[in-house]
């Protein structure tokens, strides 16, 4: 079986002067391959099993202005990831014993030449003879990437070190290739949840359960509304931490005045009477007019960063959440009288 029967390539001359071209130089030219489009097989896309763990803390309490005191929860998934670089099903090592001697008969190269030459791009391949197994070569995707300069940044830290092709015995994992740590921080982020927030107020008229017109309204956050998630995506030696921090609600209703720097503080009956909060709303006419109740927008941001094992850092924009509730809004009159 000769090299141009097994090697699905444009011909046997064409492949022999790109193998010879690259392997003239010290450093092979072509030290791993490049797409610029389309997509690998499904079957060997490189596709790595990382493992993210999660901690959020409650904007209830601490130094954001909520109360009943922040708490913190933990949680752990795995999920997966594909890097920009990896290693892909090239041949079998029986395929490139004969691609070499093949082209040692061709360009006429001595066996020390051939075996240089080989080992630059297959190591040790000539140890391998009569092992079942096969050889992965590089291979990175620029569709992966969000941007030229990803992509750049990931085959540089790919290429240093490594050679063009890794043996691995049948029965064997492939090779796990290194993940960028943007690569690591995107996965991150699909990978949690930031709940909606969740809300409480005062004051709360007996019966109605009203707030009242031209009175301050505190709004607070309660439950489980984060001021803060942490995200940390592991990948082997490689990790990434993404934070999506927020510095609090923002508030939204018909008829009212609104003002939030925080999450709030819970009002309580002991409180003194100067007491103020930092999250509230001022309405100026009842909900009368708008069926018996007025909606209330909470919304949280929370700015995304990250910063990662392989150097990388930078912002990875905004995650808005909101919930809208009811808020049945009174006016109180009331008779100021005095003594003739």
């Amino acid at each position: 079986m000769r090299f141009r029967n097994i090697f699905s390539l444009p011909t046997v001359a064409s492949t022999a002067f790109i193998l010879s071209l690259c392997l003239t130089v010290g450093v092979p030219a072509h030290a791993f391959e490049t797409n610029s489009g389309g997509s690998s097989e499904e079957s060997a896309d490189g596709s790595v099993t990382i493992t993210v763990s999660v901690e959020s803390t409650s904007a209830s309490g601490g130094s954001s202005g909520g109360g009943g005191g922040a708490t913190t929860t933990s949680s752990s998934v795995e999920t997966t990831v594909k890097p920009i670089c990896y290693y892909k099903p090239s041949y079998t090592n029986e395929q490139v014993i004969e691609l070499y001697d093949d082209l040692k008969d061709r360009f006429k190269w001595s066996e020390k030449t051939r075996d240089e030459r080989r080992n630059r791009l297959y190591p040790d391949a000539e140890s391998y003879v009569g092992q079942a197994g096969q050889w992965y070569k590089s291979f990175c995707d620029r569709t992966r990437a969000e941007d030229d300069e990803q992509f750049r940044a990931a085959v540089k830290a790919f290429a240093p070190g490594r050679v063009y092709a890794k043996w691995v015995p049948a029965g064997s994992p492939p090779p796990i290739p290194p993940v960028d740590g943007k690569t690591l921080a995107r996965a991150a982020m699909k990978a949690i949840t930031i709940p909606p927030p969740t809300i409480d107020r005062n004051p709360r008229l007996d019966g109605s359960e009203a707030t009242v017109v031209g009175y301050e309204t505190w709004v607070w956050a309660t439950g489980e509304t984060p001021s803060e998630v942490r995200a940390t995506a592991t990948a082997g030696t490689s990790s990434a931490q993404v934070t999506a921090a927020s510095t609090g609600l923002k508030l939204e209703a018909p008829d009212s005045q609104a003002t939030c720097t925080g999450f709030g503080r819970p009002w309580t009956s002991d409180l003194p009477s100067n007491a103020t909060s930092n999250c509230t709303l001022v309405f100026t006419r009842s909900s009368a007019h708008l069926g018996g109740t007025t909606p209330l927008t909470v919304s949280v941001n929370y700015h995304t960063t990250f910063t990662a094992s392989d150097g990388t850092s930078g912002g990875l924009g905004v995650v808005s959440t909101r919930t809208e509730t009811s808020i049945p809004v009174a006016e109180v009159q009331t008779l100021n009288t005095t003594d003739d």
